[in-house]
């Protein structure tokens, strides 16, 4: 389909959407990536959710300039060359990288992962609005292809939908699991039928994994792509461990992930109260009673109703919670499962 797109000029913009964890990042770097570069495209790849968020937009802007100056060190030279050329003097530093990138002999890929953090931030929303600007004359030779994260079957974001082609990667289910289980045995079988084992291998898992064991650790991670392929090459590497030893592992994993994705430190006692709430299936959150306990619980003179709201907005806004049918999830569910075991 992502191809068939571009073959016949129907879109230039690609915006890729899945859950969390549901392989998107993946797809990108070891199926994409190979694909075009061995058809004779150059491709840049950017991670949004591995820059720290204050520095995105620049961050983002210092690789494209990079990879369209083709040289590190010449990416300071952007502005000099938008002030050589008089035609590009009122042209914005995005379309100027663009015609660049134009005038290099091979069609171009820009792939930008995980693109809803950047429409979290206001110059990041102009940023993406620049690149859509500059597409229009040089989409034949240069494709961008995003991806998002899909919660809860919302709908697209509004300047992604308006942009781009927006299309849903097809959830990694059984298909996923047999490739998994086919490169574990290629990895296991024959140690797993050596004539050299004996009583020093005994508790070795190698080769003992099947899809009746796997299945349901699959659905515990959450069905998780990323999470269930790091769990097979953990089985491969300390096979002294058994399955459930490993599962227990990467779950915990998983929620560690969670907490340190929200900067939980520096959510305030109050955001991490209401969602303790929100994780125990409180309805109300604005009546008297409760608000005095969590002033009790805040060491605050009192608690507003305003002040739960902000509380709210600002979680909302920060991809924690999300508001479905007039009440408020908690977006990952394994920080539910963690804040329902270990309250704040």
């Amino acid at each position: 389909m992502l191809f068939q797109l571009w073959e016949n000029d129907l879109a230039d913009c690609i915006t890729l959407m899945a859950v969390r964890a549901g392989g998107k990042s993946h797809f990108l770097q070891n199926d994409l990536m190979p694909w075009l570069e061995k058809q004779g495209w150059r491709t840049q790849y950017f991670s949004c959710s591995q820059v720290p968020s204050k520095f995105l937009e620049l961050r983002l802007r210092e690789t494209l300039t990079d990879f369209a100056m083709n040289e590190h060190w010449l990416s300071h030279q952007l502005q000099n060359l938008m002030r050589k050329n008089p035609a590009k003097e009122s042209a914005s530093s995005m379309a100027a990288l663009f015609a660049q990138l134009h005038t290099q002999k091979k069609p171009v890929a820009l792939l930008i992962d995980d693109a809803d953090l950047l429409l979290q931030k206001e110059r990041g929303i102009v940023l993406l609005e620049e690149i859509f600007h500059a597409m229009p004359p040089h989409g034949q030779f240069i494709k961008v292809i995003f991806t998002c994260q899909q919660r809860h079957h919302a709908a697209y974001p509004s300047l992604l939908a308006q942009h781009s082609a927006c299309l849903s990667l097809p959830e990694m289910g059984d298909g996923y699991i047999d490739h998994l289980l086919n490169l574990y045995k290629q990895l296991t079988q024959n140690i797993g039928k050596s004539s050299a084992m004996s009583d020093n291998y005994a508790g070795i898992t190698w080769g003992q994994i099947d899809r009746a064991s796997i299945m349901p650790a699959f659905e515990k991670l959450q069905r998780s792509p990323a999470a269930m392929r790091a769990m097979i090459e953990e089985l491969v590497l300390d096979p002294v461990k058994s399955l459930p030893e490993v599962l227990a592992r990467q779950l915990q994993r998983q929620q560690q992930v969670s907490i340190a994705a929200l900067g939980w430190e520096d959510l305030a006692r109050l955001d991490r109260l209401l969602l303790l709430g929100i994780a125990e299936g409180r309805q109300q959150f604005y009546e008297l009673k409760y608000r005095l306990w969590l002033a009790e619980q805040t060491g605050s003179p009192e608690i507003s109703a305003s002040q739960i709201q902000s509380s709210f907005k600002k979680m909302q806004r920060n991809r924690v919670i999300a508001q479905l049918a007039n009440q408020w999830q908690i977006i990952d569910p394994q920080l539910s499962k963690l804040l329902r075991r270990n309250p704040p």
